[in-house]
């Protein structure tokens, strides 16, 4: 009996870190974008994040806007903050430094969320023709009072086709 009981609890442990919330948008309504959970904090129902889409190509030179959208469901007034960081790969921690030419902005950065409100954060990621041809990877963080979410997406940036 007790075997079964821990076998239980691995299994629904092992659901909650493979949690995927289904994702909508009017471009694609197939879209899942996962929802990891903070170890030892429970976010039941607390709010839902959306990254749409979870990866993009571009040419070098080109601009990408990627939204995230939060739908906060209960909880307090909290204060957030969105920071964008590249990584080595994808669910990696690892920071690297932007490559040449790549620069992002996140629009708002750090706001008050209310419940029951959504809220859209526009992550813009711009290149110029000198930006290297490479599948870069980023890790969005979403840090609040009651703990932080992390969520991961890919920019692939082609080369400009422009002659040296």
């Amino acid at each position: 009996m007790i075997i079964a009981a821990i076998a239980v609890i691995i299994v629904l442990s092992m659901a909650l870190v493979y949690l995927v919330e289904p994702a909508s948008d009017d471009n694609n309504e197939d879209e899942t974008t996962p929802t990891l959970v903070t170890p030892g904090r429970s976010h039941f129902g607390a709010s839902e994040e959306y990254l749409f889409p979870e990866s993009g190509e571009i040419k070098a030179g080109e601009n990408m806007t990627f939204r995230l959208m939060i739908e906060k469901n209960k909880e307090a007034i909290m204060n957030e903050t969105i920071n964008v960081s590249r990584v080595n790969e994808v669910y990696s921690d690892q920071k690297l430094p932007l490559p040449e030419g790549v620069n992002i902005s996140c629009t708002p950065s750090v706001f008050i969320s209310y419940p029951g409100e959504s809220y859209n954060v526009s992550l813009i990621l711009a290149t110029t023709e000198e930006t290297p041809g490479d599948v870069y990877h980023f890790r969005v963080h979403r840090l609040f009072d009651s703990g932080i979410t992390t969520l991961w997406f890919d920019l692939n940036v082609t080369s400009s086709g422009l002659a040296d």
